[in-house]
């Protein structure tokens, strides 16, 4: 038997981290990880594509937003990309896990960033409180607990329309949003918001398996909420010549895609639980150009 069997999986995720190094460079940009709690999940290829995604240039083109908010701002991975590919724009960070604020503050303050606020609260479609869970040994994977587990400790929940309340009705504002599957919920907490306003931009994970864990509605009609009320398409992946938001939102999901589009999404990774990111706009408003 292999000496690796008497091991955890978060264990072996901590004895990589370790071996590579806690602090890891994005070009200008660096973050600072706790491998004890799974924060080598930031350590891949896939993270440094994201920091230099193109998607970036044509938001800050064609939205130029003046506010990010980063639900689910986790050690501050997020916050720190747009703070790089938006500098003029403020960020307010929610991220419920508490323990992971001080790697957030520590991420914001090795980046010399501090246009932004933290909020260790959970954004939902409700103002009650909620459970939430920590993964042991993998805090950056933590969630809001579902009604047969036993949560953590309770965090307070506030809405989107409420968190943006202050904000004029053509203000600009790009929202993005990784919740493990309470997205949907998420997104309905903002519905005052996104009918008196066309100016923003969603990016969203769509992970149908982690929305039937927290949510008994279902994917399918996560999809069908989003084709009513937005103009909704897959996050074009990278290339060199990625025309992004100009070409992506020319072709918008519609209705007839859904069951289709969700067998699509399940089918990109074993067992059936795959993802892919969402990017939404109010139908009023014109990316296209």
């Amino acid at each position: 038997m292999s000496t690796l069997s008497k091991f955890t999986t978060p264990e072996l995720y901590a004895e990589i981290c370790q071996r590579r190094g806690e602090l890891i460079k994005f070009g200008e940009s660096q973050l600072q990880l706790d491998c004890s709690q799974g924060g080598g999940i930031y350590q891949t290829d896939s993270a440094w594509m994201e920091f230099h995604h193109p998607i970036y240039a044509s938001i800050a083109r064609i939205l130029a937003p003046k506010l990010v908010v980063d639900i689910g701002a986790n050690i501050g991975f997020s916050s720190v990309c747009f703070a790089k590919n938006f500098p003029a724009t403020d960020i307010i960070a929610i991220e419920p896990n508490i323990h992971l604020a001080p790697f957030f503050r520590k991420n914001m303050e090795l980046n010399s960033i501090d246009k932004y606020q933290l909020k260790n609260i959970a954004m939902g479609n409700t103002k009650e409180d909620l459970g939430f869970m920590e993964s042991p040994g993998f805090a950056v994977d933590g969630r809001i607990a579902t009604e047969n587990e036993a949560p953590n400790y309770q965090v307070s929940q506030s809405t989107l329309s409420d968190l943006l309340s202050p904000f004029s009705d053509d203000f600009p504002v790009f929202i993005k949003i990784d919740t493990q599957g309470y997205d949907f919920k998420v997104l309905q907490g903002g519905d005052d918001f996104f009918r008196r306003s066309h100016n923003f931009l969603i990016r969203t994970e769509f992970a149908p398996a982690w929305i039937e864990k927290v949510d008994s509605r279902g994917s399918r009609a996560f999809l069908s909420y989003l084709v009513e009320n937005f103009d909704v398409v897959e996050l074009p992946p990278t290339t060199f010549k990625n025309t992004a938001l100009t070409d992506s939102f020319k072709t918008p999901l519609v209705a007839q895609d859904i069951e289709q589009f969700d067998d699509y999404v399940r089918q990109r990774a074993n067992f059936g639980k795959g993802y892919v990111d969402l990017l939404i706009k109010s139908k009023t408003r014109d990316f296209t150009i």
